[in-house]
């Protein structure tokens, strides 16, 4: 091992962060497999831009399984009878599937509204116990920090991520494996059991959840959880507000350095015509545009706010930022007709 590329010698730290480690047993922990062969640490950076990691090899048994059913959620016994048939490089089939398997199965649909969503975090749990070598171990949202052993290092203080001899024979004198003249590996006290919770992590919801199919519980786990477009969401409709608050500032702003004649934008906006009236007229072509651009920002952000694609908080940021802008242009302008009369007062 110690000649070969894979040291295999990764401190128990970093392996806990990369979610490669298995501490259900907090005095016995394993290192999950499939998880580890994954792993950040496992990959070869060809660039700054991309990396080379080994091939996740759930993903060829979960498309025969979406090939098979043609939908996201199915029963039970339709899982169960396309996973007893699918063989991997390290199962055979046909198989039966231990009474452990289809209990859980079963308890699945039941948070789900008598389906399994093939696409939650249960049933690739569940995948990871039919296919422990090949599927890897589903942790739940944000349990862990997949890095690179730099940027592991840079985080936590640590001079290097892989353990030193004293750690290394440490867990060796620690391990209670041995190997018998035929070649069995017979682990004193060792669990076959692998780790599972309850916590369901769905992408979206499915429609047994607006129908109240699903309990309660079942719902509150799933809607905590949320895409990650779902969380930059809002992020991303405060900028886009904060760039119209912009633009509308400039609007205003280039509505009054500009010529009378190419105030209108090119045609865009109205074009304010001067006459008599309009010179005797309280308000200025400036404020008449001002408030042409503030209503039609109100406008949109009601319409945002009643038909739900925005916020009543980010609509309020954003209405805020462009008062903020309105008032200093105005002060602004304030300041140069002030200016403008005292010049005529002194001619």
């Amino acid at each position: 091992i110690c000649s070969s590329h894979w040291r295999f010698t990764e401190k128990i730290e970093y392996l806990r962060s990369l979610g490669a480690l298995d501490e259900s047993d907090s005095q016995r922990p394993y290192v999950l497999i499939a998880n580890y062969a994954m792993a950040r640490t496992n990959c070869l950076d060809s660039s700054n831009l991309y990396g080379i990691c080994c091939r996740n090899d759930c993903e060829p048994l979960m498309g025969t399984l979406e090939t098979s059913l043609g939908k996201s959620e199915a029963s039970p016994e339709e899982i169960a009878n396309i996973v007893s048939n699918l063989p991997s490089s390290f199962v055979t089939a046909p198989r039966p599937l231990s009474e452990l398997l289809t209990t859980r199965l079963d308890s699945i649909a039941e948070q789900n509204g008598g389906k399994v969503p093939i696409h939650g975090r249960l049933f690739a749990q569940w995948m990871h116990h039919a296919y422990p070598l090949e599927c890897p171990y589903p942790h739940e949202r944000g349990s862990i920090n997949p890095q690179t052993p730099d940027e592991w290092m840079k985080e936590t203080g640590h001079e290097e991520e892989t353990a030193s001899t004293e750690e290394i024979m440490e867990h060796v004198q620690r391990d209670t494996c041995a190997v018998s003249f035929k070649g069995k590996v017979d682990c004193d006290g060792e669990s076959e059991e692998l780790p599972w919770t309850e916590t369901e992590e769905l992408l979206q919801l499915s429609p047994n959840h607006w129908r109240g199919d699903v309990s309660p519980t079942a719902a509150s786990e799933e809607d905590v959880v949320v895409s990650a477009s779902e969380e930059a969401s809002d992020g991303t409709v405060l900028l886009l507000l904060a760039v119209m608050a912009v633009s509308l500032g400039l609007a205003v702003a280039l509505r009054r350095r500009l010529p009378k004649s190419l105030r209108d934008f090119g045609g865009l906006l109205p074009h304010l015509k001067e006459d008599e009236d309009s010179k005797a007229s309280k308000l200025s072509d400036e404020d008449v545009g001002q408030r042409k651009l503030v209503a039609t920002f109100v406008v949109l952000a009601l319409v945002g706010i009643v038909t739900g694609i925005l916020d009543v908080r980010v609509a309020a940021v954003g209405g805020a930022l462009a008062c903020v802008i309105l008032i200093i242009s105005s002060l602004a302008q304030g300041k140069g007709k002030a200016a403008q009369s005292g010049s005529k007062c002194i001619v």
